[in-house]
């Protein structure tokens, strides 16, 4: 079995926190999410998970996986609270991660045909305010053991 190092990951969810910049991320099913980091794992191994407040989500096609149907949250976001769309990954879900830009995907990626869904793309999104946490070992609750 391919044993994946999950440092780079860890530092980018990190990188991402101090910039206030959202990531892309495709998990091993084919879910792709655009999204600002509100809690990444400490070196803790027993830390296995990292949460997102997405802006755009959708799939990638089994074929081409080119990203399709994308959702953009941001209209909800004016009538419900955001943090209650935080999405929980699983590290060991997570086969692409990166730095999200905005303009890029909108010029070369987007093949949105909606004007309306064009102009969410190209509009520049205001940078949603997060307070990202990273939990300790005295955060989490306690295990019990099976006898």
């Amino acid at each position: 079995m391919l044993q994946i190092d999950p440092l780079p990951l860890f530092r980018l969810l990190h990188s991402a926190v101090k910039a206030n910049q959202p990531i892309a991320v495709t998990l091993e099913n084919r879910r792709w999410y655009v999204g600002y980091i509100t809690e990444f794992p400490n070196l803790d191994p027993l830390e296995q998970c990292f949460s997102l407040i997405p802006v755009l989500s959708g799939y990638r096609e089994s074929e081409s996986l080119r990203v399709k149907g994308p959702t953009f949250y941001d209209p909800v976001y004016e009538k419900i609270d955001k943090n209650k769309f935080a999405v929980t990954i699983p590290l060991d879900s997570v086969r692409v991660a990166n730095f999200f830009d905005q303009a890029v995907y909108a010029k070369f990626f987007s093949e949105t045909k909606d004007d309306e869904e064009e102009a969410k793309l190209t509009r520049s999104w205001e940078p949603l305010r997060v307070k990202p946490v990273t939990r300790s070992a005295s955060d989490r609750p306690a295990r019990s053991r099976a006898l």
